[in-house]
């Protein structure tokens, strides 16, 4: 690794720039909170705090961090899935999310990476899937919406001008 020189910081004007190795960092990545492994120096203002990462550092950061994303991605859908396959079969689940057959065998094997969106969508029906897999049947025509059920008759449309007492009239 290239040795930097210490220098004033550009944030704050008083503190100095100094690699700094540091355990329990985290460092926000897509959207997660992730820890930067405790021997990675990020050049630290020694006032302020501020991190400056050059490209080669910003590079290697994001390579150790997106691991660490996919891992925890990865943990989140196996989480998902099994309590998910308490409720439906995993080919009914494919199915229900227009995936193809066998594709959450291959990311749970780890052949195939998940996309956020997926896992994000699993962990929120996996949170109540009694409610969410009727909720997503609903959304995709599979099922009438509950709504419709509860009602006999639609409900009466009543034109908003009816509603009000005309100019200068008053209601009595």
């Amino acid at each position: 690794m290239n040795r930097q020189i210490e220098r004033r910081c550009r944030a704050c004007g008083k503190g100095t720039i100094r690699p700094e190795r540091k355990a329990g960092r985290e460092w926000s990545f897509q959207g997660l909170s992730l820890v930067v492994p405790a021997d990675f120096e990020v050049p630290t203002c020694d006032h302020c705090g501020e991190a400056w990462l050059d490209p080669d550092r910003a590079e290697a950061l994001d390579d150790l961090l997106e691991r660490q994303y996919q891992e925890r991605l990865h943990a989140r859908l196996q989480d998902a899935i099994s309590i998910i396959s308490h409720h439906r079969s995993q080919r009914a689940l494919e199915q229900l999310l227009g995936l193809s057959q066998g594709y959450l065998s291959h990311v749970l094997s780890g052949r195939k990476t998940p996309s956020t969106q997926l896992v994000l969508t699993l962990v929120l029906i996996a949170r109540d899937p009694d409610v969410r897999i009727p909720e997503l049947e609903e959304a995709l025509g599979l099922r009438p919406p509950r709504w419709m059920s509860r009602r006999t008759n639609p409900p009466a449309l009543t034109s908003r001008a009816a509603d009000r007492p005309a100019r200068g009239k008053s209601k009595s």
